[in-house]
């Protein structure tokens, strides 16, 4: 097993590499991102599994990071650039967990959507000590024993102090991605959640008035709440959730 979560670092490794794109974007940062690859390593060095399929998790984990150092020493704009980049590879052929019980490794989205979906939760967590903190916390509680899945998202969740459990369904166990759908009529914005598995109520952060960011609660169900847009093409949801935006109409 530990070979195998070596083997699936390189070829994170590798499409780090061939993902011109993203890293096009930062071409100064390239040879540091390329060389944090090493932290996927420890990760899977310090961690087992029970089941070849709990690899997301891990794996997904490890591809975060790669976003901290331009982060560290280029700002944190930088870091999200890349990781908001990436999104680029996300194919949404299949789930990234498939059902248990079957010999079937998921999807390669692994990495790249493994990486969107922690980087939306470092939103919600909206403390970057404490996402830090989160991260290094795996190998302190997990170190050098065997692990579900299951056993890492609900330490992420007890850690972020919500529970993201229908975040985890979202994005690892769906193709779906969250579609908030909206209306502006005159200084009322109309929203909610389409797209989504049953119960899914992420928050996220978008513009209702200027350029600030303000949080919305989205549901499944239509909600409403006034906005101070110059013009309604002046709302945007933050880009750093992995998310789509619809406009709807009555």
């Amino acid at each position: 097993m530990q070979e195998e979560i070596q083997a699936l670092s390189h070829g994170l490794a590798i499409r780090v590499g061939e993902n011109g794109p993203c890293l096009a974007q930062m071409p100064a940062q390239a040879d540091q991102l390329l060389g944090d690859v090493a932290a996927i390593h420890q990760e899977g060095d310090l961690l087992g599994q029970t089941r070849g399929i709990d690899l997301r998790h891990l794996l997904g984990e490890g591809a975060h990071p790669i976003g901290e150092p331009p982060a560290h020493q280029f700002g944190k704009d930088a870091g999200a650039r890349y990781l908001i980049g990436n999104r680029r590879g996300i194919r949404n052929d299949r789930p990234i967990i498939p059902d248990y019980g079957v010999n079937d490794q998921g999807s390669g989205d692994m990495y790249p959507k493994g990486g969107a979906m922690l980087h939306t939760i470092r939103q919600l967590v909206d403390d970057d000590v404490r996402w830090r903190n989160l991260l290094r916390g795996l190998n302190q509680t997990f170190w050098h024993q065997t692990v579900t899945g299951q056993q890492i998202e609900s330490y992420i969740s007890r850690s972020a102090g919500r529970d993201l459990g229908r975040v985890f369904d979202q994005y690892l166990r769906t193709t779906m991605i969250p579609t908030l759908e909206y209306r502006i009529e005159g200084d009322t914005l109309s929203y909610r959640w389409a797209n989504v598995v049953p119960g899914f109520d992420m928050p996220v952060k978008a513009t209702l008035g200027g350029r600030a960011l303000s949080w919305l609660r989205p549901t499944t169900a239509w909600q409403r709440v006034r906005v101070t847009l110059p013009n309604a093409s002046d709302f945007r949801v933050d880009p750093n959730f992995y998310v789509l935006t619809r406009v709807v109409s009555r």
